[in-house]
């Protein structure tokens, strides 16, 4: 296998992480995902060094984020809200957990 094999199946299964199967891509697509992972892996850079307590570029960061969120919107791909609510039996049973919790460590 070549090295740019090697690296079109590395983002391919990137774009399944992602939720995106490759034959739904158009070729252009396809092209856009493949030479372009530049700004997701500098962004989680800055982040590490952010996260680490260095000053970072705030004004490179959100130019990087803003672009790599129109990369996505160009693919096609939507944010979509996911439900994190808890049900009502699982809240229930996570404050009676809770409460023998509470009354055991007392």
């Amino acid at each position: 296998m070549t090295p740019s094999a090697g690296a079109e199946i590395h983002r391919t299964c990137d774009a399944a992480k992602l939720g995106v199967r490759r034959e739904h891509l158009v070729i252009g697509s396809r092209f856009f995902l493949i030479a372009s992972p530049a700004r997701p892996v500098e962004c989680e850079r800055l982040e590490a060094r952010a996260v680490a307590g260095e000053v970072i570029d705030l004004d490179l960061f959100g130019t990087l984020t803003d672009r790599l969120g129109r990369a996505f919107q160009r693919l096609g791909l939507k944010r979509v809200p996911r439900d994190v609510t808890p049900t009502l039996a699982e809240y229930l049973a996570r404050k009676a957990n809770a409460a023998e919790a509470n009354e055991s460590s007392t």
